[in-house]
């Protein structure tokens, strides 16, 4: 679909409509940041998703945990993980319904950017291990979710918009969509994320994964998805980029060396279990 590109902001608020947040997700959210919500409320909101019980179920058990034990019912991952974790990896699991709604024109770029996200949140999830005050989980749906608000310009503007994502790197590409649309992805995903009540520092995640110092609640969360976007976009993407690499660790305080950004970088097994479980 191509459209007047100066349309987009009238255009938001109705798209946003169109694309709501899976019900059990907000659901658990609600539940999770409701402080008298029992356990017993939180795993039976993600029961009543047999679709959602079985990737968290995977995940779980994934390589991403390296648990020695098998965790085979919805009860014991609340134990093992805790609440708030399984919270943020549902919402994770549950942004892939989201890239996978569109025309059918835009699935081969809709995929590609969940993988892309993928691999940012599993290399932000990885990263967050060596930052204080960072949970990695959280950290995961962060890298997941930040560039949500590209699948908006695309459902506004599919043709012109793949056109823009082929034409600018990652450093270039807020201005050029706010010079084209008058909005960069990073605040239509902002306002999507308000919209769809998620938690304030992952609203801050979306919003400022370009210009970390600009952000109000996610702080440090905020810097690592950074780092993550620019890591991946280099090691995956083999994108060169007018930003160095100090540049990117120095500002997210992240105590790297060279061997230990090479154990972050050797995720493809992660990555092959997170595509297969959140697809």
């Amino acid at each position: 679909m191509s459209v007047s590109t100066g349309s987009l902001e009238a255009a938001l608020v109705g798209m946003i409509e169109l694309r709501p947040f899976p019900a059990a997700a907000s659901q658990l959210m609600t539940a999770c940041n409701d402080t008298n919500a029992t356990v017993r409320e939180v795993t039976e909101i993600i029961k009543s998703d047999p679709g959602l019980s079985t990737r968290l179920l995977q995940l779980a058990n994934s390589p991403m945990y390296g648990f020695s034990v098998e965790i085979r019912s919805i009860d014991h991952a609340t134990v093992v993980l805790g609440m708030r974790a399984l919270r943020d990896l549902a919402v994770s699991t549950a942004v892939g319904d989201v890239f996978d709604a569109g025309d059918a024109a835009t699935t081969k770029i809709r995929q590609d950017l969940w993988q892309y996200s993928l691999a940012v949140g599993c290399v932000a999830r990885l990263l967050a291990a060596d930052v204080e005050d960072v949970v990695p989980d959280e950290a995961f749906l962060g890298g997941v979710i930040h560039d949500v608000g590209k699948l908006f310009i695309l459902d506004h503007d599919s043709v012109g918009y793949i056109q823009l994502l082929s034409g600018y790197d990652l450093t270039e590409l807020p201005a050029a969509e706010i010079e084209t649309y008058g909005l960069a992805h990073t605040e239509v995903g902002q306002r999507c994320a308000q919209f769809w009540g998620l938690p304030d520092e992952i609203i801050d995640v979306i919003r400022f994964h370009h210009d970390p110092e600009e952000a109000d609640f996610g702080g440090a969360l905020v810097d690592v998805v950074f780092a993550a976007n620019y890591l991946v976009t280099v090691w995956f993407a083999g994108a060169e980029l007018t930003i160095s690499l100090e540049d990117v660790i120095e500002p997210a305080r992240l105590e790297t060396t060279p061997d230990k950004l090479d154990s972050v970088r050797q995720t493809e097994e992660t990555l092959e279990t997170m595509s297969a479980v959140c697809s």
